[in-house]
């Protein structure tokens, strides 16, 4: 960090997206109507609590957590900042998948007790990360990387592990929204959107 205010935007990046994280996660996928019958309006001032909502690999880890508990959204965040953190600058797809597959062989050190779930939840990001850099995956087996980042899923941009999980990108271009949107789009590990524009003749 070269100043105390590029520290201050960091870390506000950081909270205010786990914040937004934990406001926003218990009343997702609602109706709008249903805001305003609950809140008795069209704004959240407050945390909610999360009620009868189960545990998810892409949500909740926990039954019955405390307000304010954040979701998969955290936790993706959580990996680009610390690559962010790792590798500065010089951080690119290939750091990022490196660390999407270093999270799933380790899952149950980063995330103890919740093997599991996490195997679950990373179990996509490592598909993805092992096809960009080229390597079969385990998980995959006799499917060749470039058939996994040709399927798309029917998408032709960044997935559910690509600009989704690339909220803090933004913090390596301040000030400058188009290349931090950039540097997000050629960084998102799983693009298989973008291999497939690639063989367009």
């Amino acid at each position: 960090m070269d100043s105390e205010r590029t520290l201050d935007k960091f870390l506000g990046s950081v909270i205010g997206a786990a914040v937004g994280d934990a406001v926003g996660a218990p009343m997702e996928f609602w109706k709008a109507e249903r805001y305003g019958r609950i809140f008795g309006g069209d704004w959240v001032e407050d945390m909610y609590d999360f009620r009868e909502m189960a545990t998810h690999p892409l949500g909740l880890w926990r039954p019955d957590p405390p307000k304010g508990t954040s979701t998969d959204d955290t936790r993706l965040n959580q990996v680009l900042v610390e690559a962010i953190l790792k590798h500065g600058l010089h951080l690119n797809a290939q750091f990022l998948a490196m660390e999407f597959i270093d999270r799933y062989l380790r899952r149950d050190e980063y995330y103890p007790g919740y093997g599991d779930l996490a195997t679950r939840q990373f179990s996509y990001g490592y598909v993805g990360a092992c096809a960009l850099l080229g390597i079969e995956c385990p998980l995959r087996q006799g499917v060749p990387p470039y058939v996994i980042q040709s399927h798309a899923s029917g998408r032709g941009y960044p997935t559910a592990v690509g600009l989704y999980s690339m909220p803090a990108a933004g913090l390596l271009h301040p000030g400058d929204g188009e290349a931090a949107y950039k540097q997000a789009f050629e960084e998102a590990v799983a693009d298989f959107g973008r291999y497939a524009i690639s063989q367009i003749p």
